[in-house]
């Protein structure tokens, strides 16, 4: 096997690093995911009538395995990189098969979910389906995205999935929960001078605690919520702004330890995506669940939607820090973040105001511009899914390099 040059300086401090992570993100998500099933295996057993209860806890089984199998690449080729050996090549007839393959798979897995759904002792397994259903697609874009462009050393490549999914979501779900904590004492400060609504809120906390709630009561206190001026400017500028503004930050977290180094234009881009489809995939298995009904498959329809949008703005982000890193070209950089955050930001607002408006009863109640803005929302979020994958074949065949 050819040997590569003595790694050494700070790139042997990456690799080490990336082979640390890799090893404890495996080492650590294998014994949970075995945990999980077994918790959930247990349940079943002991509690039968409850069974369909459990998916959720197969969907997080499932999670902790697919992380931990995300991370062996790049255990292995830090592994070989230290060894200053090249990693073997993998024949160009199994990457066709799989491309090929992976597709079929995708039907079948729609098809074994749908059966499941129809016969209620089968719903056990459903969890088993809705892992490629993410999946596939996710890894599809990513790969077709990438195509013809030169997206560095599978080292770099396996490294930010080993980065992503063990430093950069852990980074992002704390300050979403640090600010979110923030934001609930805010709110509490602010309702303690509403008394009326803090009396409904107190009603509503104490039917919560009996296990009696009023589904009426629920949607008053949520009209009124909705009512108040500084309750829906709070919320639209919480989901439209400043989780798009965190998220498209930090996503590309593994590209600013780049810096220094020479990231072509196209190897961010590649980057980025990466960044944004290991963000995407874990988001999409926890929300997603278990298909329990038809409705479900809408559910799965919006995250693949949103795979596309997080692929696409990571990638444009990458892109964007590549090019400000190493070309000077701070307004290109400065200006695909804003981009990003924009587009995210439109997603998230019409994504809640879409789903939100229409399970309230009394939504007339909420004035003309929610109600339009609700009814245009599932045009908007299809016009934005579109724009996401022009922005990706339009950033391909930029960065595609010139034939000579």
């Amino acid at each position: 096997m050819p040997l590569n040059p003595p790694v050494s300086g700070r790139a042997k401090v990456y690799t080490i690093a990336q082979a640390v992570l890799s090893g404890l993100g495996i080492l650590t998500g294998l014994p949970a995911a075995a945990f999980l099933f077994l918790i959930a295996i247990l349940s079943i057993l002991t509690e039968p009538e409850l069974a369909q209860n459990n998916s959720s806890m197969f969907i997080l089984a499932w999670m902790a395995l697919v992380t931990a199998l995300a991370m062996v690449p790049g255990l292995i080729s830090a592994i070989y990189r230290l060894m200053n050996k090249a990693l073997p090549s993998i024949p160009t007839s199994w990457l066709r098969g799989l491309g090929m393959a992976a597709p079929l798979v995708w039907v079948l897995s729609l098809a074994g979910a749908f059966v499941c759904m129809q016969v209620s002792w089968l719903n056990l397994f459903s969890s088993v389906f809705v892992v490629p259903l993410i999946t596939i697609p996710i890894i599809l874009v990513v790969v077709i995205a990438a195509r013809k462009l030169s997206t560095g050393s599978p080292l770099r490549n396996w490294g930010a999935v080993t980065f992503h999914l063990s430093v950069s979501l852990p980074v992002i779900l704390t300050a979403e929960i640090i600010l979110m904590g923030v934001l609930i004492v805010i709110f509490s400060i602010w309702a303690s001078g509403q008394p009326e609504l803090t009396a409904e809120l107190l009603k509503y906390r104490d039917m919560l605690v009996e296990a009696n709630l009023d589904p009426l009561l629920m949607e008053n206190i949520l009209l009124d919520l909705v009512k108040t001026p500084a309750v829906v400017t709070g919320s639209l500028l919480l989901v439209a702004v400043v989780i798009p503004l965190m998220e498209e930050f930090f996503k590309p977290m593994a590209l600013w330890f780049l810096a220094g180094k020479h990231l072509t234009p196209a190897q961010g881009f590649v980057g980025g995506m990466i960044s944004g489809a290991c963000f995407a995939l874990l988001e999409s298995l926890g929300a997603v669940g278990a298909p329990t009904e038809p409705t479900w498959f809408l559910l799965l329809l919006g995250r693949n939607g949103t795979g596309v949008l997080h692929i696409a703005l990571s990638g444009l982000t990458g892109w964007g820090l590549a090019s400000l890193f190493h070309e000077r070209k701070w307004l290109r950089g400065i200006g695909a973040y804003f981009l990003a955050v924009l587009l995210h930001g439109t997603w998230n607002f019409f994504a809640l105001i879409t789903g939100i408006v229409p399970i309230l009863p009394s939504a007339t109640e909420l004035g003309a511009l929610p109600l339009f803005l609700s009814q245009i929302g599932f045009p908007v979020l299809v016009g934005l899914f579109m724009l996401n994958v022009v922005i990706l074949y339009l950033l391909n065949r930029r960065l595609q390099p010139v034939a000579q």
